[in-house]
């Protein structure tokens, strides 16, 4: 009789053990999603900001371009 209750509460701590460890490793997996997450969205943040810069560059040299060219207009105009 003590040794069926003793398989019993082997049998139960073993369970507890392997629920305990996959809970732990289900926990690993969502962080590890969270934190691929996090990365993907901090990639995507910066490689949109990048984009935005180098549109801004891209306007200004165009606005330099134009008064570059009208300014050599004006100084051909008073000659």
């Amino acid at each position: 009789m003590a040794d069926t209750v003793i398989k019993g509460m082997d049998s139960r701590a073993r369970e507890e053990e392997e629920k305990i460890k996959r809970y732990e490793m289900e926990k690993e997996v969502r962080e590890r999603m969270a934190d691929e997450k996090k990365m993907s969205k901090v990639k995507t943040e910066q490689s949109r900001m990048r984009d935005y810069l180098a549109k801004q560059m891209q306007e200004k040299h165009s606005r330099e371009t134009v008064e570059k060219k009208l300014n050599n207009e004006q100084a051909n105009m008073w000659q």
